[in-house]
């Protein structure tokens, strides 16, 4: 039996799983893909503080959602199947990465930290962080790249 293949992902792309936003059909059928392989799906442990407070965010102070919007989006991102982990050396590597690319904070490169310790690619939904980081960081994925796969006939 071969290993589970292990894919990181980061709350700008799970929010577009549960929040009709542009290219949730693209977040949609990636999510189904990796489904159908068995991928499992990892994040740093603040992650669902991160999704949470994106999608309070969208209603609460950017009135992009209503209440009962946001409470349907909350239920569908605790059902998403992504698991929350850290692994040693994570935080002190984050650390490096954010010194490295001149990041401002190491939310994000806690993300990418998590994913170069396990040997697995990244996905981000979030543009200036793949471009700022992609020609250092090849594991990094950005979902406006992401093509759905075509079954032939």
């Amino acid at each position: 039996m071969s290993p589970t293949k292990e894919v990181c992902v980061d709350a700008s792309l799970a929010v577009k799983v549960v929040v009709p936003e542009p290219d949730s059909d693209k977040a949609d059928a990636l999510f189904e893909e990796w489904a159908n392989e068995g991928t499992l799906l990892i994040a740093p442990a603040f992650f669902v503080v991160e999704t949470d407070s994106i999608v309070r965010q969208k209603v609460a102070l950017r009135k992009e959602l209503t209440p009962e919007q946001a409470e349907a989006a909350f239920v569908k991102l605790q059902a998403l199947p992504i698991q929350q982990i850290a692994v040693p050396g994570q935080r002190q590597r984050a650390w490096e990465i954010a010194t490295d690319l001149g990041l401002p904070t190491v939310y994000d490169a806690t993300y990418l930290a998590l994913a170069e310790l396990r040997g697995c690619e990244f996905w981000t939904a979030d543009e200036r962080l793949f471009n700022r980081v992609k020609d250092r960081l090849p594991f990094v994925k950005w979902l406006g790249n992401y093509a759905p796969r075509t079954t032939s006939p």
